[in-house]
């Protein structure tokens, strides 16, 4: 007759749940917080301190909000080991943080870490580097940007397979040091910080931090299960990177031959298909004040309109495949990089061609202004929207005529008035991406 008030009594006491949540997995304080109104206060109180983005970003630099403003600028994200520390509710001693950002917003975020972190960051060249002359992040950048691109193409299709100078998709590592021996590591992509993220040698460290919220791409097997499952990248030797978490407590794992966690199957740790950031099998923590990010970099009036309070990141794409002939999960994504878009997306292969003939008609057909990129990239939005509601049936090389029968399709030309049925059935073929 006492227990419900000794476990009341428990929900009261923040030392003592706080212990209790502390051995608990994230699910299993989700499904306390549904207990009762006291577990649920409980969990929630505990989520706010732990889940605290400016305590767990205090480290690194003075003023976290103006950090999260640069990463609202810039589309820099968090990543690595220090997003799954934060997300983990642990702490690797000695542990750098890893910042990754577009080419054409690098200068920008190594500007503000030098003259704006607060803990008198200096520029540190590796050995490379210094053996190539250079010496500082000016010159290191322009290196970058001699470069060639892969493709100039308005769409990278098979981008996941391309070796970007032996690192998967980096163009360029930028360390940085701090007065008190903190060291952050800046990594520059060559189109954007997902293509980075979604080529990790395993699904353990897919995770991510934007100034909005924070992302985790295979929650259950990262921390309900405490799985990694290698990726297949092609490209360099991870079984380092795999042994570090090994010894950090991972049980490495493999999609068997039969396909379980395949769409459809009631196992969802590792689902084959197509995913989008920040989807159902995504776990997401949003943040409290994104408000006061933003009022530093937009006007009071704008924080009102739904456009600014979208975080851009949740347009990427990706799909998770198994390769039978190399008998390893892989993730593959094009790119898609247009020159009428404001940023630049990774996409699942299977819509990508979709896409770009969706995006030339509408140009054709509506005369959207190709120099308004805001636009365009809100346009995508909605894109994503009609693909969370409506099942993509399209397959990998399967042509046009699969988009006549696909429902994310057709409901997406819809959405404009001028776009008939008889443009579906007579328009397609027709059109190519410029």
């Amino acid at each position: 007759m006492y227990a419900p008030i000794l476990i009341y009594e428990v929900f009261e006491r923040d030392a003592v749940y706080d212990s209790l949540f502390g051995h608990c997995s994230p699910a299993s304080i989700f499904r306390i917080g549904r207990t009762c109104r006291a577990g649920r206060r409980a969990a929630q109180h505990y989520a706010r301190r732990t889940f605290d983005i400016n305590k767990h970003l205090g480290r690194f630099f003075s003023d976290p909000l103006k950090f999260r403003a640069l990463q609202a600028r810039t589309g820099l994200v968090v990543s690595g080991s220090n997003a799954l520390q934060f997300m983990d509710r642990t702490v690797y001693p000695d542990s750098d943080l890893d910042l990754y950002v577009s080419s054409k917003n690098a200068p920008l975020v190594c500007k503000w870490i030098v003259e704006n972190g607060g803990k008198e960051y200096r520029f540190v060249p590796s050995g490379a580097q210094i053996a190539k002359g250079i010496r500082t992040v000016q010159l290191a950048l322009l290196a970058h940007r001699q470069r060639e691109d892969v493709t100039l193409a308005d769409i990278d299709e098979r981008a996941s397979f391309w070796d970007f100078y032996h690192m998967n998709r980096i163009r360029q590592v930028l360390n940085f040091e701090s007065a008190e021996g903190l060291d952050v590591q800046v990594i520059v992509s060559h189109n954007t910080p997902m293509e980075c993220i979604l080529s990790f040698h395993s699904t353990v460290v897919m995770n991510l931090i934007t100034y909005r919220a924070a992302y985790s791409l295979y929650p259950r097997g990262t921390f309900e299960e405490g799985l990694m499952l290698p990726c297949d990248t092609r490209e360099v030797n991870h079984d380092p990177g795999i042994e570090k978490y090994i010894a950090r407590g991972w049980t490495v794992t493999n999609l068997p031959f039969g396909f379980p966690g395949s769409p459809g199957d009631n196992n969802d740790t590792f689902v084959l298909g197509k995913r989008w950031v920040g989807d159902a099998l995504t776990w997401v923590i949003p943040f409290r004040d994104v408000a006061d990010v933003l009022r530093q970099i937009v006007a009071p009036e704008e924080l009102e309109l739904n456009e600014v309070l979208k975080d851009r990141v949740i347009l990427n794409s990706f799909s998770l495949m198994y390769n039978l002939r190399r008998g390893m999960a892989e993730t593959r994504f094009s790119i898609l990089k247009p020159s009428f878009f404001a940023d630049r997306y990774t996409a699942c292969p299977e819509s990508v061609p979709k896409v770009a003939f969706w995006f030339e008609t509408i140009h054709q057909l509506t005369r959207v202004n190709r120099d308004n990129r805001e636009a365009w990239d809100s346009i995508l939005y909605t894109w994503k929207k009609i693909f969370e509601r409506k099942k993509c049936i399209c397959l990998y090389g399967g042509g046009r005529e699969q988009y006549r029968v696909c429902p994310a399709f057709i409901e997406m030309f819809r959405e404009f008035g001028p776009l008939t049925d008889s443009y579906l059935i007579d328009g397609i073929g027709a059109l190519e991406l410029e």
